[in-house]
């Protein structure tokens, strides 16, 4: 299939990722993962081994059918198990059950097909005919005709950092079936890997309204920032025809920086709609009306005024109320249609391919901006032919990936001249 066939969402995926077919392909293929002598003690949070699946293979396949296309089918929390990491951290790694691996792998084999033909050839990692040799033997070649300066990227957390709205969001793009979609929630849903922070304080009922208010009236303007306002944003400071970017200090930008530099260009959009309708005003009128209606009921002649001024009211109240109403409805429904939480799970069939797709869009902006990239997973390099353009592909990812609300980590990303050693993905280049 070519990219033009998937230029519209694809319907009708859930058939494809139940047909028999599929699944058998999806069963061989978890089973080739596993080595033949732990078949037998390796299972899942239920305790299904994969020894026993392959036993009742038939029934176990009829059943994942029909619960899928039924509407039946469920994932169940994984268990996962901590493994160590050569700097002395921790990697967490899922553990599923044979069910739900087979089903994201069913998934996985309808999905993939719909980004591929798409995704750069400066990605490696988890793609079909592309493996790790391929991607240093790129980055080996790309220093042998004069890329020799390298910035060694490390994105910080960055599977446990995905954000599930603006992964969803992406996924939209090519997936028009939702019972899909609600798949895919569910198994977001299932791996979320945030600890759940301590509980807020609830606002009062008066701050939410006044929350509400300030929030809909940026959305009723068009204030709201846009996806594209932060590549906007750098684009005019490059071209000097707006505000100019966060300074620069030696060669690279702080952390700080880019966050400041982040919130303002948010800040800006914003600012329109909540300018004229802050609440510092609302405080004190809503304080205002109600102590001028207590001070009218406690005499007769204030009830009777307010009785006639009651009717004349009514609109403006009426008026009032399903303008909040409308701002509520817009603001309940954006909230449940997108799954809260952030992070996919490593070690489940999807997760690299999620990871592919949610990072496409770095891969698309720094091949824009004409880099040297090679990206294996989270893993990235960046060839330049000189110190001063790699200072620049550093600063130009610390800003795409802010955009995709990741970080680099300060610690593991850093300019290697050509005289430095360099090993990536465990060779050297």
């Amino acid at each position: 299939m070519t990219t033009a066939q998937f230029t519209q969402p694809q319907k009708h995926l859930l058939e494809q990722m139940a047909a028999p077919a599929n699944l058998l392909a999806a069963w061989r293929a978890v089973r080739a993962n596993i080595p033949r002598i732990r078949r037998r003690r390796t299972h899942g949070p239920d305790g299904i081994t994969l020894d026993e699946f392959e036993a009742h293979l038939p029934a176990y396949l009829n059943a994942l059918r029909h619960d899928l296309l039924k509407g039946r089918y469920h994932p169940q929390p994984p268990h996962e198990v901590l493994l160590p990491k050569k700097d002395g951290g921790q990697r967490p790694i899922a553990i599923l059950n044979i069910s739900d691996r087979l089903a994201q792998r069913a998934a996985q084999q309808v999905l993939e097909p719909l980004w591929e033909p798409d995704f750069l050839p400066c990605s490696y990692g988890f793609r079909p005919g592309r493996s790790i040799h391929d991607a240093v033997t790129a980055a080996r070649d790309l220093r042998s005709r004069g890329r020799a300066w390298v910035v060694d990227g490390d994105i910080a957390n960055c599977f446990g950092s995905l954000d599930h709205p603006l992964l969803l969001k992406l996924l939209r793009q090519r997936i028009g079936d939702e019972r899909v979609m609600d798949l895919l929630q569910e198994w977001l849903a299932a791996g979320v890997l945030d600890a759940p922070a301590a509980p807020a304080p609830r606002p009062s009922i008066m701050e939410q309204v006044e929350n509400r208010v300030r929030q809909g009236a940026a959305w009723f303007s068009g204030s709201e920032p846009r996806e594209d306002d932060f590549y906007r944003a750098a684009a005019d400071a490059e071209a000097g025809s707006g505000e100019s970017g966060p300074e620069y200090r030696g060669w690279m930008l702080s952390e700080e920086d880019n966050d400041a530099w982040y919130g303002r260009t948010v800040a800006r959009q914003m600012a329109a709609g909540a300018f004229w309708l802050g609440s510092r005003w609302l405080k004190p009128g809503f304080r205002a009306v109600r102590e001028a209606v207590i001070r009218g009921l406690q005499s007769s002649s204030g009830r009777q005024s307010l009785g006639k001024t009651a009717a004349l009211a009514g609109g403006a109240v009426t008026l009032a109320a399903g303008g909040a109403a409308a701002i509520w409805y817009f603001f309940q429904t954006r909230q449940c249609s997108t799954a809260p939480g952030t992070g996919v799970i490593q070690g489940s069939p999807l997760s690299p391919l999620l990871a592919n797709i949610y990072l496409h869009p770095f891969d698309q902006e720094m091949t824009r901006q004409q880099t040297g990239l090679v990206r294996y997973a989270d893993d990235w390099l960046v060839c330049c032919p000189n110190q001063e353009q790699a200072e620049e592909a550093y600063n130009a990812a610390v800003r795409s990936l802010a955009h995709l609300r990741l970080k680099i980590h300060p610690e593991k990303t850093h300019i290697c001249p050509p005289a430095q050693r360099l090993e990536w993905l465990g060779m050297d280049l």
